[in-house]
């Protein structure tokens, strides 16, 4: 009877337990097909097209820029280093060309040694997993995403093979630093392309799969070196690299990049504008997610020239306007804190400033010694004798600090650079300072500016820079700011004046006008920069020495519509003011504007539009847009470059030159101006540099030409130049529109820069001259009349005319039959 009882028991037992597993069973299949009912198709990621970055490239081929909502450029693992994938196959999943998609020897291990670290410290997900979780399913954590994970890579495994699945994976990963993928943790950590990385580097990215945001080289270095070991050990144990490989692995001293930000690093103006076009034209999603491929006119040396000299100059000319004053001071007491807490933990920034706190200053020797964490440095008088307290009415130069404690105290805190210039150490000076570095003191400018260049022959922009520093101020005011030119508009009208009978010899009275304006009560008196009048001066004079008088006077006798004509022909695009102070630059104009016109000059009357992007292509290769005037650009350049080293197609040239011979003849196609007349101002231009307001220019030791321009106030400061090959602009000024300070004027503050700018810029470029077209010839002339020289001319000079336009007369009567003798350029 017992033993019945057990066999019912037994059998009831079983029953039960069939029972409770077929609905176990039932339940869980309707749970499983209720969740993989809206189970994604493996089929949607084929092809693989991932979210990929957009790149922007300079004409040398260099990336310059990168638009992205995921830092990601996607590289066949056919063309990635074999090593590479190792690293990461052995670091994450060793048995991955084994298994079927789920390794449950990886999840068993995995869930062993998480019970045992009483918290998840392991994961048992196959590279496979990672790329179905990543590419097919949302980022939540639940159990119902776990299994539809396992499908997925059951399903992927019979879909694509082991390198496809792999290809995805190296290309989806997010590495941290917002890299997503092996090209981009490579450029972001290193600098280099993939195939440019050594085991050592690789091994680092591939340990970095963990914790990307916290492990990663830029943000604790030594995690990502005890990962990096981690890698290694696997690729030996794997016999994927050999001990030697090992060996030298383990001890190489990796160098992590610096910087985050590719787009703030050699131009960032530039790249904004190209960043902004592009949204506009084609959207957000195709510039941030399809991986345009943009290449631009930018030159590298230039652009980086163009920042140095622009931040150089505007730091110095708001030294100019004195010293805003210290940080802070720390008190004694406080003060070993205050280094081993904050100046010990700086980095220095991106102007390359760092804070600095003075610990001591000498009066009699000049110097004041510096801690900067946890090293010393040292300033010399020169390095801060700029630091007189602000005050617009004086002159800098006349109110230099003497000694030290005129500004300084021990226990203030300061901002100070590297030198521009290196200033030779006292012979004095205590032993303890000896082998210091040396340092000079920096302010935070409030003065702003801005730079353009372009190559006048095809309009392509080389350099731009909008402002003194991006991250603080991203507004383009090479582009948007318009600002008053003052006489850097005056060789429009100069150039309309050629062409309305006046020449380079002609006289204008340089005296005092007064204009009456009964109908706003108003009169107006202008008058020359200093105050003076010269009398009869000679047009060249006028505008080499920049006088408003003859100015006002030649625009007067040609006409206000005339010379807005000009400029609005050259590239002046701005709304001009219809009266007379138009001849001092009232109007407001931006530095683009400028550079493009000047252009027509040192192109020898063309007008050429300037551009920034050559080509636009997608990531499949079609070309989006072109610039259609490359092509055409580019054989003009050719054909130009001939005509000035070669003198190929002369005939060609002197037809141009045969039209221009006649003011009011109408020019072909891109000509704005005859030839002759934008020689001729560029000849005029020229003496800007060599004696004019321009002479601090004349160190460039090259042929150029250029103007400065002065506002009222000196509100704003203007040098636009040129050479054969490339024209810039330089303003200077505060968005405030206050003074920059007494003599503060383009040639003392824009020209500079401009020079500093094209030294850098046309370094180890050969000389060239300003291409001479035919139809002029040079007379020997006397400055003072504008008329044919004479033996008893004091001082006679040479001058240049459109031929037939010179002069008849000679400066004494007893002269008039004399032959007047040409002389003619030669080629």
């Amino acid at each position: 009877m017992l033993d019945k009882i057990r066999k019912l028991t037994w059998t009831f037992y079983l029953k039960a337990a069939l029972i409770c597993f077929l609905l176990g069973f039932i339940v869980v299949s309707i749970i499983t097909l209720a969740i993989l009912k809206d189970l994604p198709s493996v089929d949607s990621i084929r092809p693989y097209r991932p979210t990929v970055a957009s790149e922007v490239y300079s004409k040398e081929m260099v990336k310059i820029g990168e638009y992205y909502k995921q830092r990601r450029f996607f590289v066949p693992l056919s063309e990635m280093p074999a090593t590479l994938a190792q690293a990461f196959v052995s670091a994450e999943d060793a048995s991955f060309y084994e298994h079927g998609g789920i390794s449950f020897i990886a999840i068993f291990r995995a869930m062993i040694k998480n019970i045992q670290a009483g918290y998840k410290k392991q994961g048992g997900s196959t590279i496979t997993q990672q790329v179905a979780r990543a590419l097919l399913l949302s980022p939540e954590k639940k159990y119902s995403r776990k299994i539809k994970e396992i499908f997925l890579s059951y399903f992927m495994e019979h879909f694509f093979s082991k390198n496809d699945i792999l290809e995805m994976y190296l290309n989806q990963v997010y590495l941290g630093n917002s890299a997503y993928g092996v090209q981009a943790a490579s450029e972001v950590y290193f600098g280099k392309d993939l195939g440019q990385m050594t085991i050592a580097e690789m091994a680092m990215i591939a340990g970095l799969t963990k914790a990307p945001s916290r492990d990663n080289p830029k943000k604790d270095y030594e995690k990502a070196k005890a990962r990096q070991l981690y890698v290694l050990k696997r690729l030996l144990e794997e016999d994927k690299i050999t001990e030697a490989e090992y060996d030298q692995a383990i001890v190489e001293e990796i160098t992590i990049k610096k910087g985050a930000d590719l787009n703030n690093e050699i131009a960032p103006y530039f790249v904004e504008y190209i960043r902004t076009y592009l949204m506009d034209k084609y959207g957000a999603q195709k510039v941030l997610e399809e991986g345009l491929q943009v290449y631009t006119t930018l030159q590298i040396k230039p652009a980086l020239a163009a920042t140095t000299a622009l931040q150089n100059g505007i730091e110095s000319i708001d030294q100019h306007q004195g010293y805003r004053g210290v940080i802070k001071n720390i008190a004694e007491a406080d003060r070993e804190n205050f280094i081993n807490n904050t100046l010990a933990q700086q980095h220095i920034s991106d102007t390359g400033t760092l804070q600095a706190l003075v610990l001591a200053l000498d009066d009699e020797a000049g110097w004041v010694h510096l801690q900067l964490g946890i090293h010393e440095g040292l300033m010399l008088l020169e390095h801060y004798h700029w630091a007189r307290k602000p005050d617009p009415e004086q002159y800098w130069k006349n109110h230099l600090i003497k000694k030290p404690s005129q500004v300084f105290q021990t226990g203030d805190v300061i901002w100070v650079k590297a030198p521009y210039e290196s200033v030779a150490k006292p012979k004095n000076l205590p032993e303890n300072l000896v082998s210091l570095p040396m340092y000079s003191l920096y302010q935070t400018p409030t003065v702003q500016g801005s730079l353009i260049a372009m190559d006048p022959i095809n309009g392509e922009m080389v350099a731009m820079v909008g402002g003194y520093d991006f991250q603080s101020s991203e507004f383009n005011r090479a582009l948007h700011a318009k600002r008053q030119p003052g006489s850097a508009f005056k060789p429009f009208i100069y150039a309309a004046a050629l062409d309305s009978g006046y020449t380079a010899a002609s006289i204008i009275n340089d005296a005092p006008l007064v204009y009456d304006d009964p109908t706003n009560e108003f009169t107006w008196k202008p008058k020359n920069y200093g105050g003076k009048f010269y009398g009869d001066t000679i047009f060249r004079d006028c505008l080499i020495q920049s006088r408003n008088i003859p100015t006002i006077k030649i625009l007067q006798d040609i006409g206000i519509d005339k010379a807005i004509d000009y400029a609005k022909r050259m590239g002046i695009t701005s709304d001009l003011e219809r009266n007379f102070s138009l001849a001092l630059g009232s109007s407001s104009v931006t530095a683009l504007e400028m550079v493009t016109a000047y252009a027509v000059f040192a192109s020898g009357g063309r007008k050429t539009t300037p551009f920034m992007i050559t080509k636009v292509v997608d990531r499949d290769g079609k070309v989006l847009e072109s610039n259609a005037n490359v092509t055409f650009q580019e054989d003009l350049a050719h054909q130009i470059d001939r005509v000035f080293e070669q003198r190929f197609e002369q005939q060609k040239i002197e037809q141009i030159a045969e039209i221009g011979r006649d003011p009011q003849a109408t020019l072909p196609d891109p000509y704005v101006l005859s030839p002759q007349t934008a020689f001729i101002t560029t000849n005029l231009l020229s003496e800007v540099i060599t004696s004019g307001t321009g002479r601090r220019a004349i160190s460039l030791g090259r042929p150029a030409a250029g103007k400065t321009g002065t506002t009222n106030d000196n509100l704003d400061a203007w040098f636009v130049g040129y050479t054969p090959g490339l024209v810039a602009a330089v303003w200077i000024g505060n968005d405030d529109r206050k003074p920059l300070g007494i003599l503060e004027g383009g040639g003392a503050t824009a020209t500079p820069i401009w020079l500093d700018f094209m030294q850098g810029a046309l370094e180890e470029k050969p000389k060239k001259d300003f291409f001479t077209p035919p139809g002029l010839t040079y007379v020997q002339i006397d400055p003072e009349t504008g008329k044919l020289a004479t033996e008893k001319t004091a001082r006679p000079v040479f001058e240049v005319f459109r031929e037939d336009t010179q002069p008849q007369q000679y400066s004494t009567e007893d002269q008039q039959n004399k032959q007047a003798q040409d002389f003619f350029l030669t080629e």
